[in-house]
């Protein structure tokens, strides 16, 4: 399979390109994530964030820099933080080529203990397509060969409209709760079927349990909502084009009460009785106590 370019991307790519040749490096870069799901799906995309296969994402946006001043142009590299809150595990440089913001970060692999903070480490194209959420976002598309890679079954699935974890969902969701909710908003976005075993997946206590414990208001609020980056609005599952199957999918994934609903505390905060009134007991049913 071929991705046709934009004239920008062109460019862009062919300057890579030609710091890996004048520099004499052994690298390849990979476009992840979005990017290929949607150029794919013949969507505009401007989000372009390239996997780095033997250098940190730094080091080589640090080298881009540096044939730029070489040929008399000059770029910041801007170093974005780990931020786990924004689901960001690690550090990401990013660097402007005509216009237009770049990521770079390193192929990892992702090792969980207790949180949804992950301990990483370099690895293949492989391992890091099978760290991500779902197989139509590990996708790659690769620089400097100009070819589209597909590792877990993402091509298919695309082609089906099916979500499927790239790993066992259960062991997926049980690393990063957070996917499920990412699950649901590609699959409200882009129409998806479910893979029975991903459903089965969210709806096991355990699973719930770490969706409860690990996930913060804020972040289940910014998937559900959206952010805003730069000057861009990043809409979220309840403010893209079908919010009904979203609300739809969280009940089905046993989430929506769990979300929605107040606990005998939030009731307590928010009714505000009469002087010398206790709280009447309908008020506090049928709110749930953990």
């Amino acid at each position: 399979m071929k991705i046709k370019l934009t004239d920008l991307e062109i460019k862009i790519f062919n300057l890579l390109k030609e710091v890996i040749r004048t520099k004499a490096l052994n690298t390849i870069l990979r476009v992840a994530g979005g990017w290929v799901r949607d150029h794919i799906l013949s969507l505009p995309c401007n989000d372009i964030d390239i996997a780095v296969d033997n250098m940190t994402g730094e080091s080589f946006a640090n080298l881009v820099n540096e044939y730029l001043l070489e040929h008399g142009k000059k770029q910041t590299v801007t170093i974005v933080e780990a931020n786990p809150d924004q689901s960001k595990h690690l550090a990401t440089a990013m660097i402007k080529l005509f216009g237009l913001p770049i990521d770079f970060v390193n192929l990892r692999t992702e090792s969980y203990a207790d949180t949804r903070i992950p301990t990483m480490a370099f690895d293949t194209p492989l391992e890091d397509a099978r760290r991500r959420d779902l197989t139509i976002n590990s996708i790659f598309y690769n620089i400097n060969t100009d070819e589209v890679e597909d590792y877990v079954g993402g091509l298919d699935d695309l082609e089906n409209l099916l979500a499927r974890t790239p790993m066992d969902p259960v062991q997926t969701f049980l690393d990063d709760p957070l996917r499920i909710l990412r699950t649901i908003r590609f699959a409200a976005r882009y129409g998806l079927f479910l893979d029975p075993d991903l459903v089965a997946a969210t709806q096991l206590p355990n699973v719930q349990d770490a969706f409860r414990k690990k996930i913060s208001p804020e972040r289940i609020w910014t998937e559900l909502a959206g952010k805003k980056e730069g000057n861009i609005y990043k809409a979220g599952a309840l403010i893209g084009p079908n919010p009904t199957r979203a609300i739809w999918l969280l009940k089905m994934f046993g989430l929506l009460e769990m979300i929605f609903e107040p606990t005998n505390e939030d009731v307590k905060e928010l009714y505000i009785p009469k002087d010398g009134e206790e709280i009447p007991e309908y008020v506090m049913v049928p709110w749930h106590t953990e």
